[in-house]
């Protein structure tokens, strides 16, 4: 019995050495220091995203090489966005935008494309439109889209032209921004000044279009 009670002893000594041991390597670490947020949560390359209207054909699709959600629901940034908007009318191409860089919040209902946006529409013959449309083109800083909405809208100088078929341009309009609502067909221009060039019929169509520099007032549509 004497012998059972000093094993206990030692073992219960060794266990309290153990655990001193292990509480002062434990007091000994230094405190957790503050590391900086992520910038990112999740993270995607050579991505895709696609939205259907409520009939169920496609509205828009989004690519890009790289998309990063950021952290607490801040939305994503997006590396080359590409962006393609559907037309509301099956004879009317869509809509191509691209920037080096852009943004989007939770639900991507909006989308701010930055850093030098280029847009085009490609040429199409639509007989509700009289005939052939020409190829349209944009450029402007930064451009905000609001697709499940059909607006897009800039504050920056924007460029519009519409180019026949040797990409030449047939009219060109130059304003300090603009706003689109496609579902009223509502287009609105600051501080515009459109360019028709028409070709001069009395010395024959084989000779240059001469230009027709011709300020509009703002709100003109092109």
């Amino acid at each position: 019995m004497p012998n059972a009670l000093s094993q206990w002893g030692i073992t219960a000594l060794l266990f309290a050495v153990l655990g001193g041991l292990i509480w002062k390597n434990f007091a000994a670490q230094p405190p957790a220091q503050n590391l900086p947020p992520a910038p990112f949560d999740q993270q995607f390359t050579e991505f895709t995203a696609r939205a259907f209207n409520p009939a169920g054909a496609l509205a828009w699709t989004l690519t890009g090489s790289r998309l990063t959600h950021q952290p607490n629901d801040q939305g994503y940034r997006i590396h080359t966005p590409d962006f393609l908007l559907e037309a509301r009318d099956a004879d009317t191409p869509p809509w191509r935008l691209n920037a080096p860089t852009g943004t989007g919040n939770e639900t991507l209902s909006e989308v701010r494309l930055e850093g030098g946006v280029e847009g085009s529409r490609a040429a199409f013959d639509s007989k509700a439109k009289g005939g052939m449309q020409g190829a349209l083109v944009l450029t402007t800083a930064a451009l905000t889209l609001k697709p499940s909405q059909q607006i897009a809208l800039s504050q920056d100088p924007t460029h519009f032209a519409e180019l026949d078929r040797k990409n030449q341009p047939v009219w060109t309009s130059d304003s300090n921004g603009f706003s689109l609502d496609y579902a009223t067909n509502i287009f609105k221009q600051a501080s515009v000044h459109d360019q028709y060039n028409r070709p001069n019929i009395e010395r024959g169509s084989h000779q240059k279009p001469s230009n027709s520099n011709t300020p509009t007032p703002a709100g003109a549509q092109p």
